[in-house]
């Protein structure tokens, strides 16, 4: 075409980086340096997608041949201009490869960003090398630590992107592939800061990373980058991604990442949201109502909040911070007042029930037999409550973890009559609000909640053996917990030093715990699967990421063999089905 030679890369769904498809893109762009008739190359993903990043199956053992250095270090040796035709989500590996190329044209739908801190690693392809070449130091270490993406107008504004495609994205490539020339980055400088903002860049990134080893081995990449020859510098920047990709803490990061997609991607629930077109109402004006609708808000929702008393109705209308409003908010209090609305949450905490029956049965008689009615749990259970109401296929369960703006998980509890559309609705919001959701049967409470419970009676079963209490605190602050579990209670009274605890026991005791609670769980059929309870507590009840959940780690720790159906294709890393059953109770 006119001298431009064009590279399509074809991996549906989402154009991941695998070893195929890296060879296919090696083979391609060396036929092309080959090729006299060619001036110049485009490469661009079928789709909507250029390349989504690297395909994360791979990780855990030895990377195939060839490694995406291969192929960058192709692109930049190559005599022709190569152009990345970018659109969709270009993260991590596949962001690489476009820095690699001489130029960057995207469609509006790009975003782009390095989430590999995020994953327990650091970009191994020259994304920390390549980016401070256009950004400079001090947004690169941002932009790397932080795993920020930035939308394609940002990009541009940076300098990432050279070009903005409004509709044809391969026409407005190849336009731009016919006058450009080669721009290798690696050939630049870094691009100067101004004076403190590099030292003042890396006091926020270690900061913010807590100390992290990636994130300490991201931000010497990064300063490498002005600091000695480019080869060098990647050289170090792949050996620490190798020695990163393989431990203990991007193992669990990488597990929650596709315990998080088997959740969010479940088919038997998804379908396509319905957007923000009908209201969401919100019952009770309490810390959980005003937290849910604040977040309803923040994401562009429009809300009916209902509440018999004024001071409940004042705190609806003032807990938003001001400026962080996206949707739009009413108050009242007659229910009949959310007869229009697409869904209504009923928030009221009332642990006996009474009241949400009652409230129950006036909403089933006020609202339309198709407007899905989700409710906070209580011991009545689920089943019981949608008795109430006529059409009890729409009465969903739905479980947010205090503090409701806070947290990033909603449990939606399957009753025995509610209907898939009725869960694909609750989990539509869910994801609509920026929060997991994540699917479980009807059951004694909460599955967060089952899980914690257990966790709180082994620390209280220590320290009534004689662990002091605030041991049992400091040693699960050190292992990552975000609070200590008799923090805030005062004085806690010892149960007696009948024998010395350590704090590996401590730490063990209390995890098993949280471990066998969720095999449990999933034995009885109320949790889908293992990973469910690790998302539930690293998003909702401040378990440490870097440790995977306690199931996870769990699996690690008492060195248990998984079941082949959790391999990483079918969502988790293989703690679903493994079985810790080591007693936790010291015995």
């Amino acid at each position: 075409m006119d001298g431009v030679a064009v590279v399509r890369i074809d991996n549906p769904p989402v154009n991941a980086s695998t070893a195929a498809v890296r060879a296919g893109l090696l083979s391609a762009v060396r036929a092309a340096a080959r090729d006299d008739a060619v001036t110049s190359v485009v490469l661009i993903g079928t789709g909507n997608t250029f390349v989504t990043g690297s395909d994360l199956r791979e990780f855990d053992g030895p990377l195939p041949r060839p490694q995406l250095p291969e192929v960058t270090a192709a692109i930049e040796v190559c005599a022709k201009p190569v152009v990345a035709a970018m659109a969709g989500p270009v993260l991590g590996g596949g962001f690489e490869l476009a820095l690699a190329c001489d130029a960057r044209v995207a469609a509006r739908s790009t975003s782009v960003g390095l989430p590999e801190v995020g994953l327990g690693m650091l970009p191994g392809a020259g994304g920390t090398q390549r980016l401070p070449r256009l950004v400079g130091m001090a947004r690169a270490l941002h932009l790397v630590c932080s795993g920020e993406r930035l939308a394609a107008g940002q990009a541009r504004e940076a300098g990432i992107v050279d070009a903005l495609a409004e509709e044809d994205l391969l026409g407005a490539a190849m336009a731009f592939a016919r006058t450009a020339v080669k721009r290798n980055l690696l050939d630049r400088p870094v691009v100067a800061d101004p004076p403190g903002s590099v030292e003042e860049a890396v006091r926020r990134a270690l900061a913010a990373g807590e100390g992290r080893p990636q994130v300490v081995a991201a931000t010497g990449a990064v300063l490498m980058s002005g600091a000695v020859p480019a080869r060098i510098a990647l050289a170090h920047e792949r050996a620490e991604f190798d020695r990163l990709r393989t431990s203990g803490e991007a193992r669990a990061l990488r597990h929650l990442f596709f315990a998080e997609r088997s959740a969010t991607r479940e088919h038997r629930w998804h379908r396509t949201s319905t957007g923000h077109t009908q209201p969401i109402a919100v019952i009770g004006a309490g810390a959980q109502g005003v937290g849910i609708a604040r977040t309803l808000l923040r994401t562009g929702h429009s809300v009916v909040l209902v509440d018999t008393s004024r001071e409940g109705r004042d705190r609806g209308t003032t807990a938003p911070e001001a400026g962080q409003r996206t949707g739009s908010i009413t108050t009242t209090t007659e229910l009949g007042d959310a007869s229009h609305c697409g869904l209504v949450i009923d928030s009221i905490v009332d642990d006996l029930g009474a009241v949400k029956k009652r409230v129950l049965h006036d909403l089933g008689e006020l609202l339309p037999t198709h407007t899905v009615i989700a409710s906070h749990p209580c011991d009545l259970g689920l089943d019981e409550l949608a008795g109430e109401v006529p059409e009890p296929s729409r009465v969903v369960g739905m479980h947010f973890v205090p503090p409701v703006h806070a947290t990033g998980v909603v449990e939606v509890v399957r009753g025995a009559r509610t209907s898939p559309a009725t869960i694909a609705r609750a989990v539509d919001l869910i994801r609509a609000m920026g929060k997991v959701p994540v699917v479980s049967a009807a059951g004694a409470g909460s599955l967060g909640g089952r899980v914690w419970r257990a966790y709180r009676t082994q620390c209280d079963n220590m320290l009534a053996e004689g662990a002091p209490g605030d041991q049992i605190n400091r040693a699960l602050r050190a292992f990552g917990m975000a609070t200590g579990p008799f923090e805030g209670n005062g004085v806690v009274v010892d149960g007696g030093a009948r024998r010395p605890f350590t704090d590996e026991e401590i730490v063990r005791r209390a995890v098993l715990a949280m471990a066998n609670e969720a095999t449990r769980l999933v034995d009885a059929g109320i949790a889908t699967r293992a990973s469910d309870v690790d998302l539930l507590m690293t998003l909702g009840y401040g378990f440490p990421r870097h440790h995977g959940g306690p199931a996870f780690w769990a699996a690690v720790a008492t060195e248990k063999p998984t079941d082949p159906s959790d391999a990483p294709g079918a969502g988790s890393l293989g703690a679903d089905r493994g079985r810790p059953q080591e007693r936790a109770d010291g015995a």
